[in-house]
C-alpha cells in the first residue's frame, strides 16, 4: 500500500532523471492490492501531486477493471449477492491461511461489487460481546466505498456514484442488508442502527413458532449464563438458535440473485450444521448460481474438495453428528430430527448434483453462471483472478436475468 514516504523516494528517482519530459509523463502510479478509500488518497494528494499536476493513483484491480466498463450495473440489472465466510484459524492453517485471510477477501469481493453497483446480503452480527471483525470489515468498507461515491471530488457522472443516492425511507435501495439470527440480533445497538441508516439494513430473524413471550424469557436466560457456559445451560435456546439460523439462510437465499463463498466454520456450528454448508444448500434449493472458493479451506475447502472430484464420498467433517449437541438434541422432537435428516439428505444430493453439472460434458451454464466459472472457482488461489471470477459471474447472471425478463415480457 503507497504510503508518503515510499512516494517521496519514488518522486526523489524521478528527480534524478536527466530528461525532464520523462519526468513529466509521470500520470499514474500503480500499486499492488485493492483501491485506496477517498481519505487515504486526500492525505497522500501534496506528494501526488509534486509527480504532476495530473497524477493519479490506481491499484491493479482498478487498472484491471478500467479496461472492462461493463462491471458497471445498469439500474434495472442490479443484483442481490450473497456473501458468507468466516472460519477459525486453526482450520483455516491446514489451507496456510488465516482469519486475516479471509477477512482480507471480504473488503476486495464487497468493494468490487459495490462498485459495480450491486447490493450486498450478508450474516453476521454488530455490538456482540465478542468483535465480529468480518462483519466489522465489511461495514467499514461499505461506510468507505459510500463516502468515497459521495464526496465533492468524485466522478460525478459514474454509475457508482448514482447508486448512492439512494432513499433512505426504503431499506430495498441501500447497499448492504445484513441477517442476524435470534439472540444475537438483540445485541445491535440501537445507535449502530441508526447509523448505518440509508447504508445497511438489518434483518432480525426469529426462530418459527415461538410466541415473543417465550423468546423474552429465553433471552433472559440466554444472557445470565457466559458465552463458555450457554452450550451447557441453554439447550432449548440452542435450539431456537438452530431454527433461527436455518429461516435466516432460506430467506437470504431465496431473496437473492448470486451467492460467493469462502473459508467458513467446521466444527461448534452454532446450528444444525456448518453455516456455509446450509446456506449453500438454500441457494442451490432456489437455484441460485452459488460459486464456491475452496483455496481458503474451511467449509467452502471441504465442499471443493468434494466438488473436484466425481468420486468423493460426503466429507465427514459436514455430517449432522459433526454439529451434534448431545443437550439440544434431548429437547428436539424425534420428529423435528427426522425432518433435518431428510433436509440434510435432499441437500447432500443438491450439492452431489451440482458436482455432476460442474464435471458435465455437454453442460454450458448452471443456473446462469458458465459452467468453467465454478470450476476455476474451486481451486484458484490468486486474489486478482478471485476478484475477476466473481466480476464475470455477476455480469453472467445478469446477462441471465435480462434474458429470462425479456421471455417473461415477450409472452403474450
Amino acid at each position: 500500500v503507497p504510503d508518503v514516504w515510499t512516494l517521496s523516494k519514488l518522486r526523489h528517482k524521478s528527480k534524478l532523471q536527466k530528461n525532464s519530459k520523462a519526468d513529466k509523463s509521470i500520470r499514474k502510479i500503480v500499486y499492488p492490492g485493492y483501491g485506496l478509500s477517498r481519505t487515504e488518497i486526500d492525505d497522500l494528494k501534496p506528494v501526488i501531486s509534486s509527480f504532476d499536476d495530473d497524477a493519479e493513483l490506481a491499484s491493479f484491480d482498478q487498472v484491471w477493471e478500467s479496461l472492462d466498463s461493463s462491471d458497471e450495473a445498469e439500474d434495472d440489472q442490479r443484483l442481490f449477492i450473497a456473501l458468507a465466510a468466516g472460519g477459525k484459524n486453526h482450520e483455516l492453517a491446514i489451507e496456510g491461511v488465516g482469519e486475516e485471510h479471509v477477512n482480507e477477501l471480504m473488503v476486495q469481493v464487497a468493494r468490487k461489487l459495490l462498485i459495480a453497483g450491486h447490493r450486498l446480503a450478508f450474516g453476521g452480527t454488530l455490538g456482540f460481546k465478542k468483535k465480529n471483525e468480518l462483519t466489522e470489515s465489511l461495514i467499514d468498507t461499505a461506510l468507505s466505498w459510500y463516502a468515497d461515491q459521495s464526496a465533492p471530488g468524485a466522478d460525478s457522472d459514474s454509475k457508482s456514484k448514482r447508486k448512492t443516492k439512494e432513499n433512505v425511507l426504503d431499506p430495498n435501495t441501500w447497499p448492504l442488508v445484513n441477517h442476524s439470527a435470534w439472540p444475537f440480533y438483540k445485541n445491535i445497538p440501537e445507535k449502530k442502527r441508526a447509523e448505518l441508516v440509508g447504508v445497511c439494513h438489518f434483518e432480525d430473524i426469529n426462530p418459527p413458532a415461538v410466541s415473543s413471550t417465550r423468546l423474552q424469557s429465553s433471552y433472559k436466560k440466554w444472557e445470565s449464563y457466559e458465552r463458555n457456559e450457554r452450550r451447557a445451560n441453554c439447550p432449548l435456546e440452542y435450539k431456537f438458535l438452530g431454527n433461527a439460523l436455518s429461516r435466516m439462510r432460506r430467506q437470504c437465499s431465496r431473496d437473492t440473485d448470486l451467492r460467493i463463498v469462502w473459508g467458513g466454520n467446521v466444527k461448534g456450528a452454532a446450528g444444525w450444521m456448518a453455516g456455509i454448508l446450509e446456506e449453500v444448500i438454500f441457494s442451490l434449493h432456489y437455484q441460485k448460481p452459488t460459486l464456491i472458493f475452496g483455496s481458503l479451506g474451511g467449509c467452502a475447502g471441504l465442499l471443493a474438495r468434494y466438488l473436484n472430484d466425481p468420486k468423493a464420498e460426503w466429507p465427514e467433517e459436514l455430517s449432522l453428528e459433526a454439529c451434534a449437541d448431545k443437550k439440544r438434541d434431548k429437547v428436539t422432537s424425534d420428529q423435528h430430527k427426522k425432518r433435518l435428516w431428510c433436509r440434510f439428505n435432499r441437500g447432500k444430493n443438491l450439492v452431489a448434483n451440482l458436482r455432476k453439472m460442474i464435471h458435465g460434458e455437454s453442460i454450458e451454464t448452471i443456473y446462469g453462471v458458465r459452467q468453467e466459472c465454478y470450476r476455476a472457482a474451486l481451486n484458484e488461489t490468486s486474489t486478482r483472478k478471485i476478484l475477476q471470477l466473481v466480476g464475470d459471474a455477476a455480469r453472467q447472471r445478469q446477462a441471465e436475468l435480462k434474458r429470462i425478463s425479456s421471455a417473461k415480457n415477450s409472452m403474450p
